[in-house]
Parts: structure tokens; C-alpha cells; sequence
């Protein structure tokens, strides 16, 4: 497990700048620090000490003399140096050496000697590489005066009763060609010139004269003309193996620093390129990252490591030899193993969802979705399994694969995989390729870039476009994050930056190597990275390069706004320094903002000066509190964004005016990144990555990594819901525990209680995938909603509870969901069994088969023995015959269907005379025309009266025994109808009618003839006289109305009737009014 890494502050210290003040501090650091006598030193289970006066006798003997003689001795038999590491101006370690000619006059050897005397790191900080740090610095090169030329090497050395210390050394100066192994520890061993002949020509250092009577064995190889080394000479410690030290895990001083943030900057040519160190200790030792082929995800997301299969590899039983994909995070953290058994790996990639995208040689690609070992499979086709898939390149969410028949196969989405043939490229041999994103690309849709020899083809969907070059072939090829530019390596040791149209060469940069990096990568979309085994090459514009060399193999990961470099030791992160940074911490920048933060070191010591700078960016002081809180944002170190920070905060309570709310976002914003960058966690996501990737997928990869606490804490923080984040902690919960399902099931419910959006659907769904059925169906039943309860238990095979729940939510169209699925999987009559119980179910069962499928409707009928039901439905489909004899045939069905019930006699007769009907109706088109068969009795009485047979309407009155009643309302009816106002005169002087005489006036009156409605008003003698008179009202007779009220003595009615009445009306109302008033 990876720690961050404090960039630590280093002091150095050469002969005389070694002062008894900081001997003293040496030989307390010893004490303190250094260890514990073990049981075979002299005061076993006892601390090591150390006197400032012994060190300075032992370790530093030639400085011990008085200050006057130092600077009168011109030369030294050897030379010293002091390094001290600190941390906020704590010494918390140190390392010192003394050097020295060394002669072997029979090899022909004149080489220098560095000896490592003492090494010590405090223990809260041992772990980080600080002492390496420091070994390293205890190289001095011949530029820094060393009065020994070295035309050989230097050869370094270290006496330590500590392992750790000595393997300190052993990784800070590098491997010797063999290593043994002694108690665990693994020790650089030395032949041919004895240890004690080199010690003993070190000068006068007591330490180690008296060291050299004590050792055995020899350094150099008397077989190697150069003197190479070999391992022989193996030391038993003597201290006690000091305690394992836990990381540190202050966020106060992860990453934090006291030196200036420049320390670690490039600058090519105009601008300015930076490393930092994110994480160290990343990988086991033993990991070799040369045999691995790795995929970074986007945004600092997971690492995927597979083994390449073309390479050897160092057996290390039968465990690590099985095939898998580990996925780490940036810390090296193994977050999940994945194995393997489908052969070769031809493509990894992730998506921005992170996603990992695994392609086989025949095609198949296996999708992983959130950090799990579950996928979902599909296959590219178009002839992949005949042809094999030679590599991939993956985009945000879709990649292409190389056949090995030059054909290029897309897939642009990972949820609806829809693979698809690119254009057919030449089939010549592809040197190189690469792909432009289709959100980049002119054309919308992805391009592809091969280097197929001296030139580059550029293959869309449609065509495959010669570019014209004629410089290749192009070993490698790279496209910008933004599209716009492709870097081209080319066969002689060039690097090309061009536009991606091909038509403008940017820039062009000679490596003068002549071994081919092994990859090519653009560090955002300024620079061109090249990456050699153990070297980084970073090409800038206008052809300026800078070099950073590595003890191991180095892997590049690209990402939007940088790079990541990794190997066993550290991770770092390699980007052009951002605008607002460079603005402020530039040497000698003299922006606001640079003012600002020197005022607030100046308001640090309390110096008038700090008003001074105020003053003097008054005008600008806005700007600078800006640029501060953006700088703030850019930087990893805690200590600078606390600067930056304060001095936003200081210039902010100066301004009068001024919205805090960039301020107050960029505070939360770093609280969260501090969090995630934290090396339990490892996601070192940029400022820039942060804003592209958003909090709510932030969220999600912590949730992929199982980080729920943190989850929840940021979701709090940003004020985000929390409900997924519960969500997927309940779903590991099934799939991992080893509980009992009613156990697991009142866990979850009990910690779930109360909480908002909680989706229980998606907890069972992963019982369910787990094969624990009741499991998941306890939990549905906390479900709320039957839409995400129902889908479920038909995946799982619980129709009935299913249906159940879909009627319980009263949801018709949930249960027309849930019965179309029953009626595919079940026999009809275990189909009808089901639902014959649930009354909503058979009712909507009924409605959908009356309009879609009558015969589910008969079968539902004969089960139940509903023989009325299955009789009307026959009557129905009648009715929608248009041959008679077949619809004759249907009647008698129906009515052979009641034949054996006497509950349904009258029905029964009813259905005998349909035939009968159907036959006469037949007779009657010839007569008069279509338009009969299919008419009820009512509807052909009405029909043959309209059309003027009242004797054949009388006879099929008779036949079918319809009421005299019935048939009157018909023939009033139909003379309306044909406004036979002849024949309803004719009926007006009827004495007597079946149905009385108001629904002749009212139909009448419907019609609008007032004057024949008028006819039936005194034929209604069952009526009052008001009543009587409002029907004269309506016709227009007001004085028959007024009649009818002096006939009755209404007094009060005739008078209101009179303020309605108006000329001869109203005078014959006044006439009765008089007559009535005489009387009185």
C-alpha cells in the first residue's frame, strides 16, 4: 500500500560547514531514532547511543580538530558530508559520508569510495524514501569540486548494523549482478579485494578502521578486468528488526511541503512543466512492471495490470502463474483480482464510467462494470473469430479494433454494443495507429490514423483517405486529448507534431536515440511524452525537451490535463503548469496575486511591509484574490493551498466589496480532493479533472471502491443524495455475507430504516443474482413502488406475487404487464385458474380479449361453465358476419349453448327467433334495399315504417310479439323522422294511443312543427292545467293558455303571463283577466 509523498526540504553540508552545533544534533537524532541493541550486542534490549563527542571522533575524526587548524590544512585524506532532511523546519533525519581515493594497482583500478557512516530517519516517517532521498544526495559529482577526477565509476558503501539501512543503500546506488539472501535480508556481497583493505584505506575514521579487522571477504571479481563487483560478503546484524511503522495518515501533512512550489518546475521553452509526486512505495518489489501491459482509466481512475504473454516472467509458484487482470489504484492499492481464462488479451481500456473493456483475440469483449469481477459479454464480429483481433484503442465510451486482415471494427456504445466495419483499409502492414474521438473529429464519427508505409491513412465509416506523406514509416502515433494535433515517431528518431489534417508541421524534435521508446503519449495538449524503459522524455513546443531518469521500468498513463508516470517506487504526475499558478509563484512575477501571497509572509512576521504590498495592488486587489483562490485549486501540496488560501482571505477582508461564494466552493472543493488524493483511497484527481469528472461520478467511484463512509461524508458535504450510495453497500452485503439471509435481510432493513430514495428493487435484484430467491423477496417487499417490485419477481419466477402486487398498486397497465407474462409461460388453464380468484385480473382479462382475442375469451367461458357470457359472445360474432347462413350459424351456437340450462330459457327463446328475424331481414332488402340484416326488431320496425310499410312492420309486430306500446313510440318515432306531419294529424284524431299524448307533442316539438304539436295539447287530458297551458306556451298559443288558466281561475298566472304578452295576445289576456276580476 502506497503513502503520499511529503517533498521533503534537504540540507546539505560539506567539510567545513559541519559545525559542532550540528554534530550535537546529529548524535541526538542517533539516540533517539536509531534502534535497539539485539541479543547479541553488547547491552541487548538497551537503546543505541551515541555521544556528540564519540560521532565526532569516530564518524567525522578530521573535523575534531580546532577550527584554526582546519583552515591551515590544505588537504584532507578524505572528505566529509552532512545531509539533513526536514519537514517545517523539524529535522527529521539524516545521513552522512566520507569519500576517498581508492587504488588497485594490479587491476589497474583509481576509483572513488563513498561510505555511508551513519543513516538515520525519524521513525514517523521511515517508510516515504527519505533515506534513499538522502543517500542520493551524498553522490557528488565532479562539477561540485570533488578533488578526485573520476574516470571510472564511484563505488559506494555502507556499514550498518541496521537492514533497513543497508537496504536503504542498496536501492539508492543500485543492484550489484547477484543478490543472496541471509535471515530475510537481502545484502550486497563483494569478492576479490578484501572489505577490510578499503576500509583500511579510508583515511583515519576510526569507525571504520575498526570495522575492518572485523569483516571477511572480498569486493571485487579477480576474474573482471574492470573490477565489477560480486555478491560474497554477508554482515549479521546486530539491532533488533525495528517495529513496522504504519503509513502516515495526517492530512495536515500528506503532501505538504516547505520548499517553493517551483522547486520541481521545467521550463521549456516559454513555458513551464512540473512532476508531482503523488504516492510512493506504489508496487511490491517484486511486481516487474517490464512484464506487464497496464491501462490507466481517466480522471486518475484505476490501474489494470495483465501480463504480456510474449515476455518471460519469474516463476513464483503455482498462484501467481494463473492468468488475471488486477486492478490497483494510483496508491497501488489491489482493489479487485480478476481471473482469466479466455487466452490472450489483445485490448484493455477503460470507459469514463470506468468501465474495464477486456478484447480476446476472436472478438469477444467482456465488460466489467464498477470495479467488480462481474461482466456482461458481446462479441465485435465481422469476421474477428476467422481473422483475430491484432490490438484496440479505446475512446471515453466506445473503442476500435485491428483485425488481422487490416479491417477496423467500431463500437461506439458500451450499453447497446452495436459493432460496425469501418472502412476497408490497404492491406499492407499497419507500423502504427491511432484514433481521433468522434466528439473531435470533423466528421463527428471516429477516425482511425494507421501508418501504413511512407504515409497515413485516414479511415472513417465511409472512405479510407491517403494523407500523401511520404517520411514514413511512422513508428508510433499519438493523438492530443483534443484532437487537434497528432505526434508522429518516425523511423530515424524524430517526433513530429502536425495538424490532424495533415497540412501544417508544428514542430519537429531529433531524440538522437537509436532504440524506439516504447510508448508515445501527449502530457495534455502542449507536449509530446516519450517513455524509454527508465526514462521519461517530455517534448515541448518549438522542439525543447527535458529528460527524468528512473531507477526501474517506468509505465505513462495519459489523462485530460497530464500524465501519470509509474513505477515500483513512486507515482507522479507530470503537466504544464496551469496560467494562475505560474502567475503566482513565478520567479520574480510581479502579478497582484504574487504580491498578495508576499504580503501575507510579510503579515506572518509581523512587518509593516505587508500594508506596502496592500497598497500597491490596490486597484488590482480583486483580481489577485482571485487568482489566488484559482491557484489554490491547482495545487496538491496542503501547505500551499493553505497559503494561497490565507492570502485570498486576507485580500478579500480588505476589499469592501467582494462575492465569497468562489471562495467558499473552492474550499469544499479542496476538502474533498484532499480526501479522495489520501493514499487509502488513491484517486489524485487534478482540479481539471475533478471539474470534468463532477461530484456525483466522483461519488461513484468511491462507491465502487467500497469507500462508503467517505461516500457518505463528501455526499453530506456537497449537499448530494445519498440513497446509491446505501444502495450499493446493501447490495455487497448480499453478495458477500456470510450470514444468514433473515440475518442480512433485518441488517439491511434496520440501517436502511428512514432513509430517502432507497431502491430495494436494486438490493434484491443482486440477492436474486446471487441465487438467494427468498432473500430477495423479503426485500421487495419494502419496495414502495410495484413498478421496480414487479419486473423483479417475474425475472425470478413469482408470477402470482407479482400479480398480487401489480393489483394491489391498482396500476392497469402494470397488470396488463404482469398477465401477458403469465400467459406466455403458463397453459391456458392454469392461466384461468390464476386469475378466476383475482376479479380486477379477470375483468381486465375480459376487456383486452373482447377487443383483441375473442378466443381466449371462449376458452376463459367454457372453464368457468359462464354460459350466458359465452353465448353473447357467439351473439357478438354474429353480428360481425357478413354471410347470413354464417351468421345464422352462430345464432344457433348460442342458442345450442343454453339448450341444457333452464336458467336461461328466456335468453334461449330470444336467440330461436334471430333466425327467423335474419330471414325476414333478407326478404326485406330484396323489397326495399340493404340495410336490414343486422337490425334488432325495434330497428326493422322503425325502418319499414320510415319507408312506408306499415302493413309489413304491423305483421312483424305480430310475429315477434311486440308491444302495442313499443310499436306506437316506433311509428311516432319514425314519422318524425320522415316529417310525415300528414300521418300524425291522422293519429291526432285517434281517440285513444298505448303510450298517451305527450310524446307525441314532445317529439313533435323537437322537430320544430309548433302547429301539429299544437294538435295533441288538448288530447292530454291527464295533465293539469298548468301543465297544459306551458305546453300552449311553447307552441305559441298564449291565448289557449290563458284559456286554460281563466278555466281554472288562476288570476296570479294570468297576470304573469300578461307582462310576457304583447299585442292581440296580451289584449285576449287582459280580456280574460276582466272577465275573471267581474266575477269576483
Amino acid at each position: 500500500m502506497a503513502v503520499p509523498i511529503p517533498s521533503e526540504a534537504f540540507e546539505v553540508f560539506d567539510n567545513n560547514e559541519i559545525t559542532r552545533e550540528k554534530i550535537e544534533q546529529v548524535a541526538t537524532l542517533f539516540s533517539q531514532e536509531y534502534g535497539i541493541w539485539g541479543p547479541k550486542g553488547p547491552r541487548p534490549g538497551k537503546r543505541i547511543c551515541m555521544s556528540a563527542l564519540k560521532l565526532e571522533d569516530q564518524i567525522f575524526p578530521e573535523l575534531s580538530l580546532h577550527v584554526d587548524e582546519q583552515f591551515e590544512r590544505a588537504e584532507r585524506a578524505s572528505e566529509y558530508r552532512l545531509v539533513r532532511s526536514l519537514m517545517d523546519g523539524e529535522i527529521i533525519g539524516h545521513a552522512t559520508a566520507c569519500y576517498w581515493k581508492f587504488v588497485v594497482e594490479e587491476l589497474g583500478i583509481a576509483t572513488d569510495i563513498c561510505w555511508v557512516t551513519q543513516l538515520v530517519v525519524k521513525k514517523d516517517w521511515r517508510g516515504r524514501g527519505i533515506a534513499k532521498q538522502m543517500l542520493r544526495k551524498l553522490n557528488k559529482e565532479p562539477e561540485e569540486g570533488h578533488r578526485y577526477g573520476r574516470p571510472g565509476r564511484t563505488y559506494y558503501g555502507i556499514l550498518s548494523s541496521s537492514p533497513f539501512a543497508i537496504m536503504a543503500a542498496w536501492r539508492a546506488f543500485g543492484q550489484a549482478d547477484r543478490m543472496i539472501e541471509d535471515s530475510d535480508l537481502k545484502l550486497l556481497a563483494l569478492e576479490e579485494c578484501s572489505a577490510a583493505k578499503i576500509l583500511e584505506s579510508g583515511s583515519e575514521i576510526p569507525y571504520l578502521q575498526t570495522a575492518a579487522s572485523q569483516l571477511r571477504g572480498t569486493v571485487f571479481d579477480p576474474n573482471s578486468e574492470d573490477g565489477s563487483l560480486n555478491p560474497s560478503l554477508v554482515l549479521s546484524h546486530y539491532t533488533s528488526p525495528p517495529e513496522p511503522q504504519a503509513r502516515c495518515a495526517n492530512d495536515d501533512i500528506r503532501l505538504a511541503t516547505m520548499s517553493k512550489p517551483t522547486a520541481n518546475w521545467e521550463k521549456l521553452s516559454s513555458s513551464f512543466y512540473r512532476k508531482v509526486p503523488l504516492y510512493s512505495s506504489v508496487f511490491d518489489s517484486d511486481l516487474e512492471l517490464e512484464n506487464y501491459a497496464i491501462a490507466g482509466a481517466p480522471y486518475s481512475g484505476a490501474i489494470a495490470f495483465h501480463r504480456d504473454e510474449g515476455k518471460l516472467h519469474t516463476y513464483r509458484g503455482t498462484q501467481s502463474a494463473k492468468a488475471s487482470i488486477d486492478v490497483y489504484s494510483c496508491a497501488g492499492k489491489l482493489i479487485r483480482r480478476i481471473n482469466w481464462d479466455q487466452g490472450p488479451i489483445k485490448g484493455l481500456g477503460w470507459s469514463d464510467e470506468e468501465q474495464l473493456l477486456a478484447v480476446t483475440e476472436d472478438g469477444t469483449v467482456r465488460v466489467y462494470e464498477g470495479l467488480q469481477a462481474d461482466f456482461v459479454p458481446f462479441s465485435i464480429g465481422h469476421g474477428a473469430e476467422e481473422h483475430g483481433v491484432v490490438s484496440c484503442r479505446f475512446w471515453s465510451n466506445g473503442f476500435v479494433a485491428l483485425l488481422g486482415n487490416n479491417n477496423l471494427v467500431s463500437v461506439s456504445r458500451y450499453d447497446e454494443p452495436r459493432p460496425k466495419l469501418l472502412a476497408i483499409p490497404p492491406d499492407e502492414p499497419v507500423a502504427s495507429w491511432a484514433l481521433i474521438p468522434p466528439a473531435d473529429s470533423l466528421s463527428r464519427s471516429v477516425e482511425v490514423l494507421l501508418a501504413i508505409g511512407p504515409t497515413i491513412y485516414v479511415v472513417d465509416a465511409n472512405e479510407a483517405e491517403d494523407r500523401g506523406l511520404d517520411t514514413g514509416p511512422f513508428q508510433l502515433i499519438s493523438v492530443s486529448p483534443n484532437g487537434r494535433f497528432v505526434a508522429l515517431y518516425t523511423g530515424d528518431g524524430k517526433v513530429w507534431v502536425v495538424s490532424s489534417d495533415f497540412q501544417n508541421r508544428l514542430s519537429e524534435y531529433d531524440t538522437k536515440s537509436k532504440t524506439m521508446p516504447k510508448d508515445m503519449q501527449w502530457c495534455g495538449n502542449d507536449s509530446v511524452v516519450l517513455a524509454w524503459e527508465d526514462e521519461v522524455r517530455l517534448i515541448g513546443p518549438n522542439g525543447s525537451a527535458a529528460t527524468y531518469v528512473y531507477d526501474g521500468w517506468v509505465h505513462i498513463i495519459p489523462d485530460y490535463d497530464g500524465i501519470r508516470l509509474f513505477t515500483n517506487e513512486v507515482c507522479e504526475f507530470l503537466q504544464k503548469v496551469p496560467d494562475v499558478t505560474e502567475e503566482v509563484f513565478r520567479l520574480g512575477s510581479t502579478a497582484p496575486a504574487a504580491i498578495l501571497l508576499d504580503a501575507v509572509d510579510q503579515l506572518d512576521k509581523k512587518s509593516p511591509k505587508a500594508d506596502d504590498d496592500i497598497q500597491l495592488i490596490r486597484n488590482n486587489l480583486d483580481e489577485a484574490v482571485d487568482t489566488c483562490v484559482k491557484a489554490a485549486g491547482h495545487e496538491f501540496s496542503i501547505h500551499w493551498q493553505k497559503q494561497l488560501l490565507k492570502g485570498a482571505s486576507f485580500g478579500k477582508s480588505v476589499l469592501d466589496l467582494y462575492n465569497s461564494d468562489d471562495f467558499v466552493d473552492m474550499c469544499e472543493t479542496l476538502r474533498v480532493l484532499n480526501a479522495v488524493r489520501f493514499y487509502e483511497v488513491g484517486l489524485p484527481l487534478s482540479y481539471d479533472q475533478y471539474i470534468r469528472l463532477t461530484p456525483e461520478r466522483l461519488i461513484q467511484r468511491l462507491i465502487n471502491r467500497n469507500e462508503y463512509l467517505l461516500a457518505l461524508r463528501v455526499s453530506d458535504y456537497l449537499r448530494l443524495p445519498t440513497d446509491r450510495i446505501y444502495v450499493h453497500w446493501a447490495s455487497q452485503k448480499v453478495r458477500v455475507s456470510s450470514d444468514s439471509e433473515d440475518a442480512i435481510c433485518r441488517a439491511i432493513v434496520e440501517k436502511l430504516d428512514g432513509k430517502r430514495g432507497i431502491s430495494f428493487e436494486e438490493i434484491a435484484r443482486a440477492a436474486h443474482d446471487e441465487g438467494r430467491q427468498r432473500l430477495a423477496t423479503e426485500l421487495l417487499n419494502y419496495e414502495p413502488r410495484a413498478g421496480k417490485q414487479v419486473p423483479l419477481l417475474l425475472s425470478m419466477k413469482e408470477d402470482i406475487i407479482a400479480l398480487d402486487k401489480a393489483i394491489e398498486s391498482g396500476d392497469t397497465d402494470l397488470v396488463y404487464f404482469v398477465l401477458l407474462s403469465m400467459k406466455r409461460k403458463l397453459p391456458l388453464p392454469s392461466f384461468f385458474r390464476t386469475i378466476s380468484s383475482r376479479p380486477m385480473a379477470l375483468s381486465l382479462v375480459e376487456s383486452s380479449a373482447w377487443a383483441e382475442d375473442k378466443d381466449i375469451l371462449k376458452d376463459l367461458y367454457y372453464q368457468d361453465d359462464r354460459r350466458l357470457d359465452g353465448s353473447n359472445l357467439l351473439l357478438v360474432e354474429s353480428l360481425e358476419q357478413k354471410d347470413l347462413q354464417h351468421r345464422t350459424d352462430k345464432v344457433r351456437s348460442a342458442t345450442k349453448l343454453l339448450a341444457d340450462s333452464k336458467e336461461f330459457t328466456f335468453q334461449q327463446k330470444s336467440l330461436e327467433e334471430i333466425p327467423k328475424l335474419l330471414k325476414a331481414q333478407e326478404i326485406f332488402e330484396k323489397d326495399f334495399g340493404p340495410g336490414f340484416i343486422g337490425l334488432s326488431i325495434n330497428e326493422t320496425i322503425f325502418k319499414l315504417i320510415r319507408q312506408g310499410a306499415l302493413k309489413r312492420a304491423t305483421k312483424v309486430q305480430a310475429d315477434f310479439r311486440v308491444p302495442d306500446r313499443a310499436f306506437w313510440y316506433l311509428r311516432l318515432r319514425a314519422y318524425v323522422a320522415k316529417r310525415d306531419w300528414t300521418e300524425l294529424e291522422e293519429l291526432s284524431k285517434v281517440k285513444k294511443s298505448p303510450i298517451g299524448w305527450e310524446p307525441f307533442f314532445n317529439e313533435i316539438l323537437g322537430a320544430g312543427n309548433l302547429r301539429v304539436a299544437g294538435l295533441f295539447v288538448p288530447k292530454c287530458t291527464g295533465l293539469n292545467y298548468k301543465e297544459r297551458a306551458e305546453m300552449y306556451i311553447k307552441v305559441g298559443m298564449v291565448p289557449k293558455a290563458a284559456e286554460e288558466m281563466y278555466k281554472a281561475k288562476d288570476l296570479e298566472g294570468l297576470q304573469d303571463l300578461r307582462t310576457k304578452a304583447t299585442g292581440r295576445e296580451g289584449t285576449e289576456v287582459e280580456r280574460f283577466i276582466g272577465l275573471l276580476q267581474g266575477k269576483k
